[in-house]
């Protein structure tokens, strides 16, 4: 049996000299080539933002949202879960106008993902908001924008920092009487708000809604009565401008009779809190035109 000899280089090399005629003695040193270095590529895992317990409640737009938790899946869609208190008489479908910020980055909402079905009027319904994530989503500077910038919205932060901004309706107290001439305001209450919940309607940034309750009472016994509408309501600011109601009752107030169950609304600017002052009017523009003042407190909007 014969053994196949395996011919290395240097033996190769060899009998290539010797075929050449030997050559001289002198042999000049092989090209030492440097070994290539390999290179490795470090790649940063993207880690998928972990689940966040929310347990917030906001105002917006007649509606009040119970947001419970967050939940992100491997494909980096952000869920926001709760539910949605219709607080006025008719079905609406809860806000849709919402944003996630990330610290500077608006993330919008994904229409496809996110449910909102219609609730009836002061009924409950379940939300789930969704928001696809970036790869390097960051929920600690995460902020949950409620509404449009164009008007009161609320804001939630997601991480450990951040101001709850959640747009709760304040109560104003208010009670007494206030006479001008014959007619008789008597007030049960107000309120301060973000929302007229009746309309499903958002203020504009920067205001807000103040609502007072009352009964009117006309004392005098002519036989016609008359006609109580907004013309008869004012209302003075801190800074002494005398506002209009933007919404009024318009009644027929007859002799010796009483309207109950009555409100007016105003818009203020959210940032003034303090003395304001109510002003009844009667026979506006006449010259036995009365006028009753009513001082009120209104504290500063949450």
């Amino acid at each position: 049996m014969r053994t196949r000899r395996r011919i290395t280089p240097l033996i190769a090399l060899s009998i290539a000299l010797a075929a050449c005629g030997g050559g001289d003695d002198s042999v000049s040193p092989a090209t030492t080539v440097a070994p290539v270095e390999e290179t490795t590529t470090t790649t940063t895992p993207t880690t998928t933002p972990e689940d966040v317990a929310i347990g917030a409640d906001v105002h917006y737009a007649g509606f009040l949202l119970h947001l419970e938790e967050l939940t992100v899946d491997d494909d980096g869609l952000a869920l926001i879960t709760g539910t949605a208190d219709n607080l006025g008489a008719t079905a609406s479908r809860p806000p849709s106008n919402l944003t996630l910020d990330l610290g500077g980055e608006a993330i919008l909402l994904s229409d496809l993902s996110s449910e909102m079905p219609e609730v009836p009027g002061e009924s409950t319904g379940e939300v789930a908001y969704a928001f696809l994530l970036p790869d390097d989503a960051d929920l600690g500077a995460a902020t949950l924008l409620v509404g449009g910038p164009d008007y009161a919205r609320a804001e939630v932060p997601l991480g450990a920092t951040g101001e709850l901004i959640a747009n709760e309706p304040v109560a104003v107290p208010l009670t007494g009487k206030v006479a001008a001439g014959e007619t008789t305001f008597t007030f049960d209450g107000g309120e301060l708000r973000f929302d007229v919940p009746d309309e499903h309607e958002p203020a504009e940034a920067g205001k807000a809604y103040l609502t007072l309750s009352f009964a009117v009472t006309n004392s005098s016994s002519f036989a016609g009565g008359y006609a109580f509408a907004g013309e008869d309501l004012r209302l003075e600011t801190p800074s002494g401008i005398t506002l209009a109601p933007d919404e009024f009752p318009i009644e027929l107030l007859d002799p010796n009779a009483s309207l109950t169950d009555l409100f007016a609304r105003w818009t203020i600017d959210a940032d003034e809190p303090g003395t304001y002052t109510f002003v009844g009017l009667r026979n506006v523009g006449l010259p036995d035109q009365a006028e009753g003042r009513l001082e009120i407190e209104v504290p500063a909007a949450v």
